[in-house]
């Protein structure tokens, strides 16, 4: 994973319809304003397809062995870890005046 903030000139991804964009919503900088990427703007018909999926996926997930879930969620920490420094990155970024260390440190505190 590579975080790449998104340029103050550049509303969203360039495969985005217009209509698309106007549906991002710019994470900033809290004191200083600085646009610093793009977030999806979710709407009721993304919360309805998310309990939709959550909904299907339970009757699998409601049969699987504690060790099964015990693998999948370490994978899931792996990739945290593997990732942190640029997890930590964007807390920094989105938290002003959090030092990258702390950051760091929340990420992988429980992992």
């Amino acid at each position: 994973m590579r975080y790449v903030p998104t340029p103050e000139s550049e509303p969203g991804p360039h495969h985005l319809t217009s209509i698309q964009r106007e549906r991002l919503l710019r994470q900033r900088i809290v004191p200083t304003g600085q646009a610093i990427g793009t977030v999806p703007r979710a709407g009721g018909s993304e919360v309805t397809r998310a309990v939709d999926g959550a909904d299907a996926a339970f009757p699998g997930w409601s049969t699987t062995t504690a060790d099964q879930r015990t693998t999948g969620l370490n994978r899931m920490a792996a990739v945290v870890r593997e990732n942190i420094d640029d997890l930590a990155a964007m807390l920094t970024l989105e938290q002003t005046g959090r030092p990258l260390v702390e950051a760091r440190r929340t990420g992988t505190r429980r992992l």
